[in-house]
């Protein structure tokens, strides 16, 4: 695929598809109030039960610390999170997220989790395998493991 404008039509047809997948999830993720961000944050929390920093959260889901402050405030004031001290230093705080939590997070999970099984249930097997080693090879060039910053 030499021709750029071919290649240009092609990933503008790629770029519009994402966009509405992105909105079609950020539509589901309404009904909890959540964006697309506060469910990133909620999925690792789930994942970390032995709780982490904002710092470790923030660069985890790729966001600026002062939008894990927001989000983590928003959790805190439904009640999905904890803030621990640290015993070291007590300005530093390790946020795990409250049975309340883990309840909200595990009911929207298994939703999104419902959604892609059934969207993914017209491929089979070894049509998902493909899927995703095409993504595993877009991310692999997209972050310079053959094109460097």
């Amino acid at each position: 695929m030499n021709d750029p404008l071919t290649m240009r039509s092609l990933l503008k047809n790629c770029w519009e598809i994402d966009k509405q997948i992105n909105k079609y999830y950020l539509d589901v993720l309404k009904q909890w109030g959540l964006t697309s961000n506060s469910f990133l944050a909620l999925d690792s929390l789930l994942n970390r039960p032995e709780g982490m920093e904002p710092a470790q959260l923030a660069d985890e889901i790729g966001v600026q610390r002062q939008l894990v402050t927001a989000i983590l405030n928003d959790f805190e004031k439904h009640g999905f999170i904890l803030r621990k001290e640290n015993k070291e230093e007590h300005r530093r705080k390790r946020i795990l997220l409250s049975k309340k939590g883990s309840r909200f997070a595990n009911e929207v999970l298994d939703k999104i989790f419902e959604i892609d099984r059934h969207a993914f249930s017209l491929f089979s097997h070894e049509e998902m395998e493909q899927i995703l080693d095409y993504h595993r090879r877009f991310y692999h060039h997209l972050t310079g493991k053959l094109f460097p910053q």
